[in-house]
């Protein structure tokens, strides 16, 4: 409507700019209700600051906004939760500022001395061990939330990441997945439309457990993750040889490795299946629309055959208006079967005035397409043989469109019309057809 009606007002843009601009407004709403939801919930938490608030309301990219509620998020009880119910969210706080040059620990005073005073029995903290591995959980939570390190492994991730595949556990013999067997491409060229098909490829080798699949550096790259280590490390623990330390770089390669990183390769397969399934649907579409308006052979008498090897070839004998007129089955197994199948063959096209014969293309297509050539050069008659793409031609039989053209006819000859109309005219044929199963 807008497109046809109101060109003046969008200065004639056409309906795909118009649909664009529609989709981008959704996108924009979305974002901004996420906005507003995100500042309504942390202020009903009262740990709303104006820097926060300034920061949500300018980030416009829905993962970095998720990165930026993370902290405030309600959360499943989590290691890092029941060690706050246990009473060691002061020991974590307190090894935090001693790893960051905040505090200094009194002469004589060690780690295990100042975590004893946290150890209580009745809180389910029993030792020093204890003590510190729920402070540990409590840090690894606080450094996973931080959302310029979430930021810089999904940066690194998508400019100089891989997706790697390898054997899987469930690989058969001659496999279609053989190529990908040891495989790796890098992240930045799989989302690069043109090359999408290869991660849906592999995507689907995985999911039919054929291969492994996993995003991480490129094999040759054995600096990135050291890379993102140091990062973690250091914002973790910039005073490198305070009383918590270990604990402290502890907590951040466990952010890294568990939290963070699996993460944001979920980010990224997301990522990558968004722009696969857009060039996928693009280049089906494309497909459909060759096969739509492939050209007609126009109204004239034409020969169907469905190609079959035990059940035999189904014939369906369609007039210059598309109606069934006749159909027979010709076996091509042996010789005796195959002088049978050339003289009704040869009467068939004589007498029914056919000016084209329709070859279906599926299995024996191209041998029943030989047969029939070799016959009407026999019989020296000059009548076209054309191989027409048959896919969807067995769903349209078994369909209800089907059933009330033909109810009386068998599934096989249905199928065989299809074909014969196909080559008279696509379009009409095909659009009976849902476009999944052409």
């Amino acid at each position: 409507f807008i497109a046809r009606y109101r060109k003046e007002q969008t200065g004639n843009l056409d309906e795909v700019a118009i649909q664009q601009v529609i989709e981008s407004d959704e996108r924009w709403k979305e974002i901004l209700k996420r906005q507003s939801f995100i500042v309504e919930e942390i202020e009903r938490q009262q740990k709303m600051t104006p820097e926060l608030k300034e920061k949500i309301l300018s980030t416009f990219h829905l993962d970095q906004l998720e990165d930026l509620y993370l902290p405030y998020k309600q959360k499943r009880k989590t290691k890092a939760t029941l060690a706050r119910e246990a009473g060691l969210e002061p020991l974590a706080e307190w090894i935090w500022q001693i790893g960051h040059g905040a505090e200094i620990p009194a002469a004589g005073l060690t780690l295990q001395s100042f975590a004893e005073t946290y150890c209580d029995a009745e809180k389910g903290v029993q030792d020093v061990a204890a003590a510190l591995q729920g402070a540990q959980d409590i840090l690894t939570e606080r450094l996973t939330e931080i959302p310029e390190l979430r930021e810089t492994v999904r940066r690194t991730l998508f400019e100089r990441g891989a997706a790697t595949t390898r054997k899987g556990e469930k690989a058969k013999p001659n496999s279609k997945f053989e190529r990908y067997f040891d495989f790796f491409e890098p992240i930045a060229s799989l989302l690069d439309p043109q090359n999408s098909h290869r991660y849906l490829a592999m995507r689907r080798g995985w999911m039919e457990e054929e291969l492994s699949l996993s995003i991480g550096p490129a094999p040759e790259d054995v600096e990135l993750e050291p890379m993102l280590l140091a990062q973690f490390e250091h914002t973790a623990c910039p005073v490198t040889d305070s009383l918590g330390a270990e604990v402290l770089q502890r907590a951040a390669r466990l952010a890294l490795r568990v939290y963070v990183q699996p993460s944001i390769e979920t980010e990224v397969h997301r990522a990558l299946k968004e722009v696969a399934d857009e060039a996928a649907i693009k280049v089906f579409a494309e497909n459909v629309r060759k096969l739509l308006l492939s050209a007609p052979f126009g109204s004239k008498a034409v020969l169907g055959v469905d190609p079959g090897i035990r059940t035999g070839c189904k014939l369906a004998v369609v007039d210059d208006g598309g109606r069934y007129l006749a159909d027979h089955v010709i076996h091509l197994q042996s010789k005796s079967d195959q002088e049978r199948a050339k003289r009704l063959l040869t009467e068939i096209v004589r007498n029914g005035s056919i000016r084209a014969i329709a070859v279906g293309n599926g299995t024996a297509g191209r041998e029943t397409e030989a047969f029939v050539r070799e016959t009407l050069t026999e019989a020296g008659l000059q009548v076209p043989v054309v191989l027409v793409n048959e896919s969807g031609a067995s769903i349209y039989s078994a369909s209800e469109t089907a059933r009330e053209e033909f109810p009386e006819l068998d599934l096989t000859v249905r199928g065989a019309i299809s074909i014969a109309r196909r080559l008279q005219d696509p379009l009409a044929e095909l659009v009976k057809i849902d476009p999944k199963s052409i």
